[in-house]
């Protein structure tokens, strides 16, 4: 009896370490509309360029007349929604944006595949 218990721990401790490894690679995916104030072809040109550098990343839609822009990012390695929007400012400002960045929404969920 004292063996079988043993095991039981044994058995138990082994799978919770195995599922807590597996959270710990989790991903996220996130859509994320932003409006940059002043968009002008010029600088979506350069916000373009720039998010086309993030391999996960791609635009899903841009307006430049109202600056509305909706980005689409894969795998991220992050675990809050604060997380993915400092990794977007960064690309805009990176891109040059010197306006407001007003984010609209951020939509999070774990990285399941291609979907939106």
């Amino acid at each position: 009896m004292k063996y079988l218990l043993i095991a039981l721990l044994c058995i138990t401790a082994t799978f919770r370490s195995v599922a807590q490894d597996d959270a710990a690679g989790q991903t996220l995916n996130a859509i994320v509309t932003v409006q940059v104030s002043g968009l002008d072809d010029a600088l979506w040109a350069k916000v373009s360029a720039r998010v086309a550098k993030e391999p996960n990343a791609n635009v899903e839609y841009s307006c430049i007349t109202t600056g509305i822009v909706v980005l689409r990012l894969q795998k991220l390695t992050v675990t809050e929604k604060a997380d993915v929007m400092a990794i977007v400012k960064r690309m805009l400002l990176e891109a040059g944006v010197k306006g407001r960045i007003d984010f609209l929404d951020v939509h999070v969920e774990p990285g399941v595949g291609n979907r939106c």
